[in-house]
């Protein structure tokens, strides 16, 4: 498997606003794109916008037993 090229494509899209580079990442690599996050208040932006441009790309929860229980009630 081919990785993707981030240098080339961060040079390219340096002054594009952060949709426009997640749009293009996962319009472009789509099954190569592994997203995870904690669920935390930091992710939920990145989630909102993922979720708006490809609304059934995975994204994947790691439970390291560490989680407040309200973040295990946001996950779900």
């Amino acid at each position: 498997m081919k990785s993707i090229p981030t240098k080339r494509i961060n040079q390219t899209l340096s002054s594009a606003h952060n949709d426009v580079r997640i749009a293009h990442i996962l319009n472009k690599y789509r099954e190569k794109v592994l997203i995870t996050t904690s669920f935390g208040t930091t992710s939920a932006l990145l989630i909102h916008m993922i979720s708006r441009i490809r609304q059934n790309h995975p994204i994947y929860f790691i439970n390291t037993g560490y989680l407040f229980p309200e973040t295990l009630e946001y996950k779900d």
